[in-house]
């Protein structure tokens, strides 16, 4: 199969790489579409994980071959797919308090990783095994590059349900890139008034096609000021900060209003 292997930061290389043998347990997706994350990105530039790497975890795929030991009542070959990405170790604290995606295993980079030498998520790969326990099936008739939106849109829910958004909060979301426009759509469905904060003009009027109730200019005067003016100095009821910026948080802190923080980073 081809696969984009990272061989160092900023040097990648189109390989020829074996297909993966499967487990029992496990199943062959043959990847459809992949995104690229910020993370892509920043194991690009040099991250904490080895190289050679493969990248790649917002994919989708169709199921080409089933382990033995796998349902096929459950599973079968021609679904198409999305994998859970962690492979959490269910034996480290974090597991078992619930907290797999902080997996003491997964973020040590003990896992993920296969006997050639190569970490990484294999979306830049053709084929990918995967343990059945991770695929979650997914209707045919939805397109490819939507399904493959399924695990950054999945953050973004769990960021909307933690922050318990409710019908008419005012819902600051702070940055126009394409997780805070899911949280707009996604605010908007909890019912909530919603004001992004976005330097960029194009993704300002974005946001308001995407049914943004204002949009600010954080560059022209301060945000904070400018949350205050349209909620009536109140500041906001839940601020979702999409952004990876160190200064932007202690803003978020600042728009809240009085009656209780609720923000997500």
């Amino acid at each position: 199969m081809k696969a984009c292997v990272l061989i160092e930061p900023g040097k990648f290389e189109i390989q020829d790489l074996p297909v993966p043998e499967i487990k029992d347990d496990e199943v062959l997706l043959r990847v459809l579409t992949s995104g690229i994350c910020v993370n892509d990105v920043r194991d690009f530039k040099g991250s904490k994980w080895s190289y050679p790497r493969v990248g790649g975890h917002e994919y989708c795929g169709v199921i080409e071959k089933i382990g033995k030991d796998v349902d096929a009542d459950e599973i079968h070959v021609g679904d198409h797919a999305i994998p859970y990405i962690i492979d959490d170790c269910g034996i480290c604290p974090d597991c078992k308090h619930h907290h797999e995606n902080i997996c003491s295993n997964f973020t040590k980079g003990k896992t993920y990783f296969n006997p050639d030498g190569l970490s990484g998520f294999f979306g830049f790969s053709e084929y990918v095994a995967v343990p059945a326990r991770h695929i979650y099936v997914y209707s045919k008739e939805t397109p490819d590059d939507e399904a493959a939106f399924t695990e950054p849109l999945a953050c973004v829910i769990n960021s909307i349900q933690r922050t318990d958004i409710q019908m008419g909060d005012d819902v600051v979301v702070i940055g126009g890139g394409v997780m805070g426009m899911l949280h707009v759509l996604c605010a908007k469905r909890r019912g909530a008034r919603v004001i992004v904060s976005e330097p960029d003009a194009a993704r300002r009027e974005f946001a308001l096609k995407l049914g943004a109730d204002a949009v600010i200019d954080p560059s022209a005067s301060d945000a904070v000021e400018q949350v205050k003016e349209l909620t009536n100095g109140r500041g906001a009821d839940v601020v979702e900060d999409t952004t990876a910026v160190p200064a932007v948080a202690a803003q978020a802190i600042e728009m809240t209003g009085k009656s209780g923080i609720r923000i997500a980073f």
